[in-house]
Order: C-alpha cells, then sequence, then structure tokens
C-alpha cells in the first residue's frame, strides 16, 4: 500500500460513506489494489462488473453502494479512488503512479500501456535520457581536443638507460602516459530496448526539429564506410546534438525549413565529427606502432 493512505482524506471519507472505520476502509483498498495487479493491471477495473469488483475488496453489502463510494470519496481533489471512463467504464485513478513494481515491470515485458495510455517507467526513460543527452553535450565539446591531445600523450622515452631504473630502460620505446582522471568516460546508465529509446527520442522537444527517419538513415551510410564505429545510444545523440536548430521564418504551418546557414552548420559538424574519429584512428595507428 502506498505509504500515506490511511491519513488521505479520501481514505476518510471512503469511510464515512461506507459506515465503516477508517481501517476497514484501508482493509478494502487494500484487497482491491491486490485484485488489480493481479486482473486488471492495466488499471481497467471497469472490465469486472460491480458485484466481482465489491466481493474481491472483500465487501459483503450493496455492490453498487460499494463503487459507488469509491467514485464519491473525492477528498479535495477531482476525482476519488476510481474514476468513470468512457472506453474502459471504471479505472483506477492514478494507477500508473500507484501501481507496485512487479505490475509495471510485467506491462512492460508485456509491451503493454497503463489505461492512460501511459508506459510503464515512462519517467524513468525521460530521465535517463535528459540524463545521456547532458552527458553527451560535455563529450562532444572535449572530443575534438581529447583526440588532439591524445598524440601529445606519447612519451619517447630516452635512448639512453635510466639511471634510476637501468634494467627496465628500453631505447625506442614509446609509451602513454596515464590519462587525467578528469577525462575518464563515465560508464552508460541507460539500459532501453531501442524501441523504447527510439519513442523516448521523438517524444524529446529537444529534437521536435530533427527528421528522425532521415537522420538514422545518415548515420547508416556515414558507418558503413567507418567499421570500426557502432551505432550505440550514445552515437545517435552525439549525431543529433550536433544538428543545428533551423534558423528563419516558418513557411509550413509551424514547422521550420532548413536555411542555407542551419544546412552550414550542419556540415561543418559532419566534419568536425569525421576529423576526430580521423584522428581517433591515427592515434591507435601510432599506439600499435610504437608497441611493435
Amino acid at each position: 500500500m502506498k505509504r500515506g493512505t490511511p491519513d488521505h482524506p479520501k481514505t476518510e471519507m471512503l469511510a464515512e460513506l461506507l459506515g465503516v472505520c477508517v481501517a476497514q476502509a484501508v482493509g478494502h483498498m487494500e484487497m482491491l489494489w491486490h485484485f488489480a495487479a493481479k486482473h486488471s493491471p492495466a488499471g481497467d477495473i471497469g472490465r469486472w462488473p460491480d458485484s466481482m469488483i465489491a466481493k474481491r475488496a472483500g465487501w459483503n453489502g450493496d455492490p453498487q453502494q460499494f463503487v459507488g463510494a469509491l467514485e464519491a470519496a473525492k477528498g479535495a481533489g477531482r476525482h476519488g479512488w476510481i474514476e468513470k471512463h468512457r472506453s474502459h467504464r471504471l479505472v483506477l485513478h492514478d494507477w500508473h503512479e500507484h501501481a507496485e513494481e512487479s505490475v509495471k515491470k510485467w506491462l512492460a515485458n508485456h509491451d503493454e500501456k497503463f489505461w492512460n495510455g501511459i508506459k510503464p517507467f515512462a519517467r524513468r526513460v525521460q530521465k535517463q535520457i535528459s540524463e545521456v543527452a547532458n552527458d553527451s553535450r560535455h563529450d562532444l565539446d572535449t572530443v575534438a581536443n581529447d583526440s588532439r591531445n591524445d598524440l601529445d600523450e606519447v612519451e619517447i622515452v630516452s635512448s639512453q638507460p635510466s639511471l634510476a631504473k637501468p634494467s627496465q630502460a628500453k631505447p625506442g620505446l614509446a609509451r602513454p602516459k596515464e590519462k587525467s582522471s578528469l577525462r575518464e568516460r563515465k560508464p552508460a546508465r541507460i539500459t532501453l530496448s531501442d524501441s523504447d529509446f527510439l519513442d523516448a527520442l521523438k517524444s524529446n522537444p529537444a529534437y521536435c526539429h530533427v527528421d528522425l527517419t532521415a537522420e538514422l538513415g545518415k548515420m547508416d551510410a556515414w558507418l558503413a564506410v567507418n567499421p570500426g564505429r557502432q551505432k550505440t545510444h550514445r552515437f545517435v545523440v552525439n549525431w543529433l546534438n550536433r544538428i543545428g536548430r533551423p534558423l528563419g521564418p516558418s513557411t509550413s504551418g509551424g514547422v521550420h525549413q532548413p536555411t542555407h546557414a542551419a544546412e552550414k552548420t550542419t556540415a561543418a559538424s559532419r566534419r568536425m565529427f569525421d576529423r576526430a574519429a580521423a584522428e581517433e584512428s591515427e592515434l591507435e595507428r601510432q599506439k600499435r606502432e610504437a608497441c611493435a
């Protein structure tokens, strides 16, 4: 049961409408939620008749009185514990927030949504997408500098033996310096399916100006000629963040058309991305030659 239910004004009003104590009203609600979690996980409790709802909630009186009290116990809000629905007849109010974790996992595993169309864990997914987008913006600011500075991270050891450790000195050996901890990459914190990831991108207002289908096709074409890279979630977010928002007035019902300035910005971003990838490949080649 959700914390605070026994002290909620709706619970006190439900007890008054049913003529029972608050503890009994809480028990009826708990049994109702257990029944819904197993037999109506989407919260569409109206699929069952009032007699079944009252029986499985432990109410032995008039079923219509019980269902009516659940609907009328609104407290200071607009809806009671249940509310009428045009398609489902009756639904549990805010079930997408009150349902326990196991119910959300069941819906997610069966690719189903709550009665109001909300996907399970929708808020969590959107929060993770925002965190990845913020991290990728920081990485984009440093990727070009990192690829150039990596060339300076290789220190050529002197051909003369070291005075401190003469037995470990090897002429002409190149060894990379230890990278600063400030430039260490953070581990990935999101494990989403590709469909959930794309849905979250489509609903993110930061990319409302992007033709996602076209950009995914461009990524596939770029990766086809750069086989060393992979189309990861971070790669997709980095790519989309390099697309300049179109400038200039709207010309098609509020949808901005790409301007010449936006196209130049996008082309420049592509060139910078390709240059960083080429420098990274060159760095790997030099490291392999130095260690050979």
